[in-house]
Parts: structure tokens; C-alpha cells; sequence
């Protein structure tokens, strides 16, 4: 349940025999976090943040698509660095555990970047693989000029029979 104000949240509980069992209800409010990417070249910084106060969120394991690792944490002031293996990154945060966390509590995040970069990088292969294509291509010429010399050598210098007619 989503945007539900409760004012009054109680549970009882019982075991197999219709004993009562003692439980307590503790409230637990999620802050929506925010996470920014940018990038400098392959570099890309991820920040993860409390968009209230700009503090960041050290700790807290990132899950990323894209770059060099599929999980990196966050330093003391909410930021990560990695390095980016296609155009298209993405960073998530699946926020913070209710069983193993302390206050306050985060929901989970997701961010997608674009590194221009590799648009750039990617014109390089192309020369490359044009260049790898002129070398094959001359390789076919040079074989084939080759074969036509052989041909009119083969041609131009008949050898003689060898009982003395031509």
C-alpha cells in the first residue's frame, strides 16, 4: 500500500494451542532517495542522495548494468566511480533492508545514463575495420595479378616437344 496514512496499526497473534503471543508494531517511514549519474568519457560517477537535505548515503550497495562491475558501494559522501563497457548505463538501489537497517529508512531507485562517448569511439572502429578491408582486398588483388602472370607466362613460353616438333 502506497500513500495510506495509518493512525492506528495493531496485531495479535496467536500460536497453534490459542495462546496469545506478544507482538510489537514499530512504523517504519521510506525516504525516496535520488541517484544522478555523469560521465566523463568511460568514467561514470554515480551519487546516491537524500534530495531533502543533499546529504549523501555512504554504504550502500549499487546494482549497475553496463559498466566494468555489477556492484559497487558508495564511499562516506554517497559516491561511486566505474567504468563504463557500453553507451547505456543503469544504477540501482534496492533500498534499505527492514531487518538489517537502521533509520532512516530508503526506498528503492533506479537510474539510466547515456555515455556519449562510445559514438565517438565506436567511428574508430569503423576506420579500423575499413582498413582491415582495403588489406584484403589488395591481398585478392595481388593474388590474382598472380594468377594472370602465371596464365601468360604459361601461355607466351610453351615448352617444346620433346621429340623436336613445336
Amino acid at each position: 500500500m502506497t500513500d495510506a496514512e495509518i493512525r492506528l496499526l495493531q496485531a495479535n497473534a496467536e500460536d497453534i494451542f490459542g495462546n496469545d503471543i506478544d507482538v510489537s508494531v514499530e512504523r517504519i517511514s521510506y525516504q525516496e532517495p535520488q541517484l544522478d549519474m555523469q560521465s566523463d568519457g568511460k568514467t561514470v560517477y554515480v551519487r546516491l542522495f537524500d534530495p531533502n537535505t543533499g546529504t549523501g548515503l555512504g554504504g550502500r550497495t549499487l546494482n549497475l548494468t553496463g559498466t566494468d562491475r555489477s556492484h559497487v558501494v558508495t564511499n562516506a559522501t554517497g559516491w561511486a566511480v566505474v567504468t563504463a563497457n557500453t553507451s547505456f548505463v543503469s544504477a540501482t538501489f534496492a533500498g534499505t533492508p527492514v531487518l538489517r537497517g537502521s533509520a532512516p529508512f530508503y526506498s528503492g531507485v533506479r537510474s539510466n545514463h547515456y555515455a556519449t562517448i562510445f559514438a565517438l569511439e565506436r567511428s574508430g572502429d569503423l576506420y579500423l575495420w575499413l582498413g582491415r578491408m582495403i588489406h584484403e582486398a589488395l591481398l585478392v588483388v595481388e593474388w590474382l595479378a598472380l594468377l594472370l602472370f602465371l596464365t601468360w607466362y604459361k601461355l607466351v613460353f610453351r615448352p617444346t616437344d620433346k621429340h623436336g616438333a613445336s
